[in-house]
């Protein structure tokens, strides 16, 4: 596959309370791998959690006592410096072993707006909530153990930047050498045939394959074909409106695997 036609942009890899996977983070690396750049990680501390913790009546259910529990703001404070010092742990950890740049930042705020307002133009942003949260482990780890076995897909629309999530996701599959699926939102035969022949003529003049998945419009659709075919990573190609991050943020929630979007 080509290198990617874009370098000098940073690889933004935001979590939150949580949502840190290896597939995110292997996403991130890669991305990192084709461009020849670092991982800047970003941990976005959830400020609506802080504020439950305020109220004088928070409480959650113990374990294992079954226990009601005062939730204290300064216990939330403290998790949050435990979930910061984790996520530096296995940054670092993934960044030595591919000999990466890398640095970490923590923000408090929402995730998707706290991250994008930090995005330059040629940046990309990997952020995903799943359930395979990332932890240490004995032994050397493969560099993309959690990806290897994964297609990459890739979201290919009308727009003018969906060439540009064509080359991050040849970019991702390159690097862990996987599958390359293109997810083609078509109404019918002829809108599905006029997006493959144009998606088919950009990836052969690289000298990519790539398997083509007509899909119906929307995200429920989208996330299904998402989880159907078993993706290690979404690329999302258009650069979300703020009006739009509510949409965005469930799509995150329902692809169970990162999403990379471009600014």
């Amino acid at each position: 596959m080509a290198e990617s036609e874009h370098s000098g942009g940073r690889v933004v890899l935001a979590t939150d309370t949580g949502s840190l996977t290896a597939a995110a983070l292997e996403a991130a690396a890669a991305l990192a791998v084709s461009r020849s750049s670092g991982i800047s990680a970003l941990f976005v501390e959830d400020e609506r959690l802080l504020r439950v913790a305020a109220l004088p009546f928070a409480h959650e259910i113990g374990f294992p006592s079954a226990q009601f529990q005062r939730i204290d703001l300064q216990d939330m404070e403290r998790a949050f410096r435990i979930q910061a010092e984790h996520l530096r742990r296995v940054v670092g950890e993934a960044a030595r072993r591919l000999a990466l740049a890398w640095t970490l930042e923590i923000t408090r705020g929402e995730i998707l707006s706290a991250s994008l307002a930090r995005l330059a133009a040629e940046d990309l942003l990997v952020v995903g909530k799943a359930g395979l949260v990332l932890g240490g482990g004995p032994g050397k780890p493969a560099p993309f153990r959690a990806l290897a076995s994964r297609p990459v897909a890739v979201l290919f629309d009308e727009s003018d930047s969906a060439p540009r999530g064509l080359e991050v996701g040849c970019a991702i599959a390159r690097v862990i050498a996987t599958e390359l699926i293109i997810l083609l939102p078509a109404s019918g035969t002829a809108t599905f045939e006029a997006r493959r022949g144009r998606a088919r003529r950009w990836l052969a003049e690289r000298g990519v394959a790539a398997r083509y998945l007509g899909i119906a419009f929307g995200d429920v659709a989208l996330a299904a074909a998402v989880r159907s075919q078993g993706a290690g990573a979404l690329v999302w190609p258009n650069p979300p409106d703020r009006p739009l991050l509510p949409a965005l943020a469930r799509l995150i929630a329902q692809v169970g695997c990162p999403v990379i979007v471009l600014p």
